[in-house]
């Protein structure tokens, strides 16, 4: 593989409320290609789950798909994009599991839209930003 091309993939996720708040499926690929390019990243393959809660790993074959997919190709992939943190996970504890997961692959989990990456504190801000879903489902 040629050094100097970066591939990634995105996960994009949606349930019924998020669509209403205008977090479509259109507006996170949008934003998460546009980060992709801006990291120097080319998109190689997109993973969209429609009306699937965060609130837990269950029942989200999507997510399991990518999570496989990445396990399978872990050499042509360098990173994971998200829209948001709480696209992939409302609970710390699936979110850590995850991030681990991609870390011992050596894929990088990149949020577009928050300051997260590998240093120690994009790794806490990583950690908050799922804190603070939870939190936001734990007080619905």
């Amino acid at each position: 593989m040629n050094n100097l091309i970066k591939n990634a993939v995105l996960y994009l996720r949606v349930s019924t409320e998020e669509q209403v708040e205008n977090f479509s499926l259109g507006t996170q690929e949008e934003i998460c290609t546009r980060e992709a390019q801006f990291k120097g990243y080319k998109v190689t393959k997109i993973f969209k789950e429609e009306g699937k809660s965060a609130k837990t790993i269950v029942g989200r074959k999507i997510l399991i798909e990518m999570l496989e997919y990445c396990r399978k190709n872990k050499s042509e992939v360098e990173a994971v994009i998200i829209y948001k943190t709480d696209r992939l996970s409302r609970q710390i504890f699936d979110y850590l599991i995850i991030r681990k997961k991609l870390t011992d692959l050596d894929i990088k989990l990149i949020s577009a839209t928050e300051p997260t990456d590998e240093s120690a504190m994009g790794k806490f801000l990583g950690n908050f930003f799922a804190q603070i879903a939870q939190f936001d489902n734990d007080i619905r």
